[in-house]
């Protein structure tokens, strides 16, 4: 608030001394602190026709305002303009990427990130994307080397491990899924969609030990979660544990009336 005080005396007293107003320059800093309104409305008094005007400048910092309210078509054109104009800052092109990803184009979103260049390798969360959008491609090999790639990296990153899991678990590999669950779910809380994934993957490797120890686990934090329940009373059932697997249910329904079909 202090920051946007000074840039807004800073106006006033430019007004009242006649002097020319710098408005890309402060537009870039009303953006790079988070004031998006105003700096679209800073930039939009830019005066384009000025002699020597900074395009290749301009047209980034529109492309990164209208990444930013969620225009990602009408960003990377004013990238592409930018660019035109001489743009060669690679990190431009995370924009670029991420604005890509938002529209499902899965093969700009990985050209956009090899242009990028060094710049891409500097965020984890890059990563991420490309091995996605090589996953949404179905070339799980080169998602998988992309992961590879950002482990390298950033070993300490779960997320990374995440992927590798549920990417596993889709192929069928359920064996294989749980070394990498070990890792990646060690580093942080476990959500509901994370219990019934390993849960699954334990089930379908015959282990129903661990499996309903983990639900148990899941069932204590997220008691309202449905499939939790469900699945914790199918694991018993697995294992021939059909008490347990009642009194789960006759629990659930004391609470939840939908489950009193299913305790009956």
């Amino acid at each position: 608030m202090q920051r946007l005080l000074i840039i807004l005396l800073f106006l006033a007293g430019s007004t009242l001394a006649d002097e020319p107003i710098d408005y890309v320059n402060l537009g870039s800093t009303l953006l790079r602190d988070g004031y998006t309104q105003r700096a679209s409305t800073v930039l939009d008094k830019a005066d384009v026709s000025k002699k020597d005007f900074d395009f290749a400048r301009y047209y980034s910092l529109k492309g990164i305002l209208l990444h930013r309210q969620g225009y990602p078509t009408l960003s990377n054109i004013f990238f592409d303009a930018s660019f035109e104009r001489g743009q060669n800052n690679p990190a431009i092109f995370l924009y670029v990427a991420k604005n890509y990803w938002q529209i499902q184009d899965y093969p700009q979103v990985i050209a956009a990130l090899e242009r990028a260049g060094e710049a891409a390798k500097q965020d984890e969360q890059m990563f991420v994307i490309k091995a996605e959008a090589y996953k949404q491609q179905g070339d799980f090999n080169a998602a998988w080397a992309a992961l590879d790639e950002g482990i390298s990296l950033f070993p300490a990153y779960s997320r990374f491990y995440s992927q590798k899991f549920y990417y596993l678990l889709e192929l069928g590999f359920f064996q294989h899924a749980l070394e990498y669950a070990d890792q990646y779910l060690q580093s942080k809380d476990y959500r509901p969609k994370d219990y019934l994934a390993v849960a699954y993957a334990l089930r379908e490797n015959g282990q129903y030990g661990p499996a309903a120890e983990l639900l148990e686990e899941a069932v204590l934090r997220y008691d309202s979660d449905e499939k939790l329940i469900e699945l914790l009373s199918q694991v018993y059932i697995d294992q021939e544990k059909y008490l347990m697997a009642a009194l789960v249910l006759d629990w659930a329904a004391i609470r939840y009336p939908e489950f009193a079909h299913k305790a009956a």
